[in-house]
């Protein structure tokens, strides 16, 4: 499982490392991005052009709240990742992982170790500091329904939502007591992950556990438990 991460890169940088032509979005570095929180997210849009914009990390389907049995209940809560093995055969994500899918772009995530009746926080990130990295995601377009209290409306009715994808884990997470991994996308393979025309094989072969020797994990402070901090402190290895 992947619930916090990292993006402590300027736009410039996220811009660079992604060729997109702008660099919006982004006004300060994060720290301790967490589900239900909006961060940038690049995918290809309507006119066939790789941009960015911001997603809710928390995946909605584009069906939610709009039958009489999900307009009266809260957004699920659980659906931060998408787990490898049910992309194609769960209906909640198979029209997702064949026709939206994203990257997120990161300089690390979080993931917590169990020891002696507490939950120890341990941050990954690549070897070289800073280097930024894409998550694997999907995404979906969600349309805010009239009056649904959940939910604050803006002036835009529809938002997009994303999901990390995850894997089984590699030595790294492994090591910790971790099953899942984030599937986390090589750079060399950012066309054809966002590539519409990709088969289903294709797809498949990109989402694979990544390598343990291109990332170092060390435990960090437990104040990232909480949503509500947000520091360069986080990451530092204690």
């Amino acid at each position: 499982m992947c619930g916090r991460y990292s993006l402590a890169a300027p736009s410039s940088q996220i811009t660079e490392a992604f060729e997109l032509e702008t660099e919006n979005l982004l006004s300060e570095k994060r720290y301790n991005i967490a589900p239900t929180q909006f961060a940038p997210f690049v995918y290809i849009n309507e006119e066939n052009k790789r941009t960015i914009n911001k997603t809710r990390f928390g995946f909605i389907p584009s069906w939610w709240a709009h039958t009489k049995e999900t307009l009266f209940k809260p957004p699920l809560g659980s659906t931060f990742n998408a787990r490898d093995d049910k992309l194609f055969s769960s209906g909640y994500w198979k029209k997702s992982i064949i026709a939206k899918r994203a990257l997120l772009p990161a300089t690390g995530f979080y993931e917590w170790q169990k020891s002696d009746g507490e939950k120890l926080p341990y941050y990954f990130r690549l070897k070289n500091e800073n280097e930024l990295f894409a998550f694997g995601a999907v995404y979906s377009i969600w349309k805010v329904p009239d009056n649904y209290k959940f939910f604050q409306k803006s002036k835009n009715d529809a938002i997009f939502t994303a999901a990390i994808i995850t894997t089984e884990a590699n030595e790294n997470t492994k090591a910790i007591g971790h099953l899942r991994h984030p599937l986390i996308i090589d750079r060399a393979n950012y066309d054809a992950w966002l590539n519409h025309d990709l088969s289903e094989a294709e797809l498949k072969s990109l989402i694979k556990p990544f390598l343990p020797d291109k990332m170092i994990y060390f435990r960090v402070s437990k104040a990232v438990n909480s949503v509500k901090n947000e520091s360069e402190d986080l990451i530092r290895k204690i």
